[in-house]
């Protein structure tokens, strides 16, 4: 009963991984990209075979590097610091989201999916923060694997929020196939 407790584990989080790789792999992409001037220019001189080159270079000065905020702003932005006891089974993760709300009014709470919470002792919140403040004690497990966030202020429409999870996860270990 275990193994299989342990085999739909990883199937969920296998899944979880797909999905996520599947998703931010379907991001739109950009309309149209503000023209740049660090161009190298190729252009033709002749369309008759020579022994001299064909093509001759121009290079024209570098511009200033393009600010981050050109990333699209409408959809979430998951960055992931993981660090690995592969002895220990253990993953600690330092997880940031960077969220547009979209909705028509301003919100007062949000509901993470935390499929892991489902498997007693596997994972352990460490650290939430919205905008870089504290909301120890504003949340709480509103189902099993659902972890309810009361916001610290009315997240208002078009407003950007960034919310860090520090957290723990003792991954079970694999039982070998017979």
């Amino acid at each position: 009963m275990r193994a299989v407790q342990i085999r739909r584990f990883w199937g969920r989080v296998f899944t979880f991984l797909v999905l996520l790789g599947l998703w931010s792999a379907c991001t739109p992409e950009p309309t149209a990209l503000p023209p740049t001037e660090n161009l190298l220019l190729k252009t033709p001189t002749s369309l008759v075979p020579t022994t001299t080159p064909i093509m001759s270079e121009q290079t024209i000065a570098p511009s200033s590097t393009p600010a981050t905020s050109a990333l699209d702003s409408s959809i979430p932005h998951y960055r992931l610091e993981a660090e690995l006891d592969y002895a220990r089974h253990f993953l600690k993760v330092d997880q940031t989201i960077t969220l547009l709300n979209p909705a028509s009014q301003p919100l007062e709470e949000l509901v993470f999916v935390v499929e892991p919470n489902r498997y007693a002792g596997t994972f352990t919140l460490k650290s939430l923060s919205v905008d870089d403040q504290d909301v120890d004690g504003k949340w709480e497990w509103a189902a099993i694997n659902q972890l309810r966030l009361v916001l610290p202020r009315p997240w208002q429409t078009g407003e950007t929020l960034t919310v860090r999870l520090n957290y723990e996860l003792n991954l079970p270990s694999p039982q070998p196939n017979p």
